[in-house]
């Protein structure tokens, strides 16, 4: 690796998976790495699966692109986890963002074709690094303990919502103290539904006043499930004798549920926002 200007900023902490090199500008074997792209290359030595090398000098607003970037390419090869180096982020390093897709990519249709309605309006990705991490830890720690029963049960489901909680579940993700502003027909937690027409319902998803209305899919940990009840605040214990093993969700019915319900708020992430008609 060549140097242009500037020294090359690593994080050499230990990471099983990924590290990250910022540069001011890179040159591998005599081609010119340019700003906004991203070059892998191998772990060598160190502890890890790969290496990304990025040019992002100190602009804020290229740095939040690049990240951006490089948590798509670890979900598209499976890599569980990035090491990011502090000193090259910033004080204000970024945490959430919302973009908004294109109808021409492939990635808005697959959402669209899922929703199966046919006015969405906008279809917008949200990247929030911390409400991830966290959900990450969680889907760790259900599939671990669930090895032998179908693991973390990971599902895209819909959550219909209003404008006044909208913005809170894109920056902080879902809260089950919200439980009983709609229905507490399975237990007192976060309600999916396996189909979006049940979501879109406007009790659930409250027209604005242009007749607009929004809906998240969301990815929830449903994991060993059983049947919900309207008083339960917690799922119910999975083996009397173990009274703290509880089941990870509730639903609707066992058989074919249409709906499910966690209580925990780190067990469903919000990955998508559709704005629709």
């Amino acid at each position: 690796i060549t140097v242009g200007s500037g020294v090359s900023r690593s994080c050499y902490l230990p990471s099983h998976f990924i590290y990250l090199t910022l540069t001011h500008s890179v040159t591998f074997c005599a081609a010119k790495v340019n700003r906004r792209e991203i070059y892998v290359t191998q772990s060598g030595n160190f502890p890890c699966k790969a290496i990304f090398h990025v040019c992002g000098e100190k602009d804020q607003a290229l740095i939040e692109q690049l990240v951006c970037d490089i948590i798509d390419y670890c979900e598209w090869y499976k890599y569980s986890s990035v090491a990011i180096p502090a000193i090259c982020a910033g004080k204000d390093f970024f945490c959430m963002k919302v973009v908004t897709l294109e109808p021409s990519s492939a990635e808005y249709r697959a959402v669209k074709e899922a929703f199966k309605r046919t006015v969405a309006k906008t279809i917008e990705r949200l990247q929030n690094v911390h409400l991830r991490r966290t959900y990450e830890a969680q889907k760790k720690h259900i599939s671990d303990k669930n090895a032998r029963e179908g693991g973390a049960g990971e599902k895209l489901l819909y959550h219909g919502t209003t404008q006044e909680n909208c913005d809170s579940i894109v920056k902080t993700g879902f809260n089950r103290s919200f439980a009983g502003q709609n229905a507490t027909a399975y237990g007192h937690g976060t309600y999916f539904a396996v189909n979006a027409n049940y979501s879109a319902q406007p009790t659930y998803s409250k027209p604005a006043d242009d007749g607009s209305q929004l809906m998240f899919v969301a990815r929830v940990l449903t994991g060993v499930f059983t049947q919900g009840q309207a008083t339960m605040k917690v799922p119910p214990p999975r083996n009397t004798q173990q009274p703290h093993d509880r089941y990870d969700s509730v639903v609707d019915r066992i058989d074919n549920p249409s709906m499910y319900v966690v209580f925990h708020d780190n067990q469903a992430y919000p990955d998508y926002l559709i704005t629709f008609k």
